[in-house]
This record gives C-alpha cells, structure tokens and sequence, in this order.
C-alpha cells in the first residue's frame, strides 16, 4: 500500500508541475525553503520507489513533452493560420516557410517559437509580404536582443516608422544600425529614440502607421 501511495504522489507532483499549477518559487525566503522541500520530496519519493521511480521520473516526463509538444504544435498553427488570414498576400504555406526560415536565422534563436509564428502575425497585420516579412523581422529581432524589446510590440512602431521616411523593407538593417547609432549617442532610451524618431517623421507614436514619405535624417 506504501508503495502505491507514494507512487501516485511521485505521479501527481510531476503532473501537477508540468501543467503549471505548481511551481519552484525562488522569491523570497520562504518560497525557496517550500520548494528546496518539495524537490528533496521528490528526490526521496524516487528513491524509495527505486526502478519504479525512476521508470515513474521518465514515463511522466517524456508523455508530458510528448503532449506538449503536441500543443504547441496546435498554438503555432493557429498563430501562423491567423497571420496569413491577416495577410494581403501570404498563404499558410508562406507563413509556415517563413517560421522555418527563421529557425536557422542566429539573428531569431533567442526567440521562442511561438513569438517568432506571433512576430510573422504582428508584421502580416501591417499588410507586409512575406519577403517584406522576411527582411523586417530580422532587423527587429536584432533590435529586441540588443535592447531587451519586446519584438511584437516594435514589430507595428518600426514597419511606421518605414512608411513614414519611405524606406522600402529590404533597408531595414540599415534604419536599424542608425536606431542603434542614435540611441546610443543621445541621453534615451530605445522607445523614447523611437518616438522622437516617428513623431520628427510626421506620425503619432501608434500601432496605426501614416503612410508618408520623408527621408530618414541621419544620426
């Protein structure tokens, strides 16, 4: 009976832990002491079990990343299914090809799976082809990494930025070099060098691009 009742805890802990409704907490002083407590709870709980709970250890984990695996799958799909819906001209197909692209791109490998298929979205809202997309999104990843900046949020505020100097996506390196050139050299932040940056262009600092045409003023 011991053993059937520490095997179900050993189950219902790694269960519970895989689907986020518990968690290591290491906040503050009590959190950590919980959670150093329920680690040697599982340690000990394994090693009563001894090849029961090892083979408990490995069974648990691999179906949960197997059913992961599986909804995260599902997640990309629907992401990338909604950018080509928002798309003038982007088929699933494209978006699907687009997020593998990215997968071998160094400039994409800090992002998250789903934040490159939501990436692909935020710049396929923009109405931007997907060699449009392509360009773009390797000059805001880069951005987002050297500045710690969310890519959705600056996906919609550099395709403005864009359309307000009329500088064509396949520049888009080139009007970030000269975001991170000004930043650096002006007493900012990289948001508030955006802002200045789209309201010295003639818009408004929205998620709703003005298509003006003005040449970027160098740094």
């Amino acid at each position: 009976m011991g053993t059937v009742i520490s095997a179900a805890v050993l189950v219902l802990g790694l269960s519970l832990l895989w689907s986020g409704r518990q968690r290591f907490e290491f906040s503050s002083f009590q959190a950590t002491l919980l959670s150093v407590l329920e680690i040697i709870g599982f340690v000990v709980a394994v090693v009563q079990l001894e090849w029961l709970g090892i083979g408990i250890l490995l069974g648990v984990n691999l179906i949960a990343a197997m059913v992961w695996s599986v909804i995260l799958a599902a997640k990309k799909q629907s992401i990338l299914t909604d950018a080509s819906v928002q798309s003038v001209d982007m088929s699933v197909e494209e978006a699907e090809e687009i997020w593998h692209w990215m997968r071998k791109q160094k400039a994409f490998a800090v992002l998250p799976p789903l934040k490159r298929g939501e990436l692909i979205r935020a710049l396929a809202e923009q109405a931007r082809s997907p060699g449009e997309i392509r360009s773009m999104a390797i000059a805001i990843a880069q951005l987002s990494v050297v500045f710690d900046y969310d890519p959705i949020k600056l996906a919609p505020r550099f395709d403005q930025l864009l359309r307000l100097y009329g500088k064509p996506a396949s520049e888009s390196e080139e009007v970030a070099d000269t975001l991170v050139t000004g930043t650096k050299g002006a007493a900012m932040s990289f948001d508030e060098m955006l802002v200045a940056a789209i309201t010295a262009g003639g818009g408004q600092s929205t998620t709703n691009p003005e298509h003006q045409q003005k040449p970027l003023a160098p740094t």
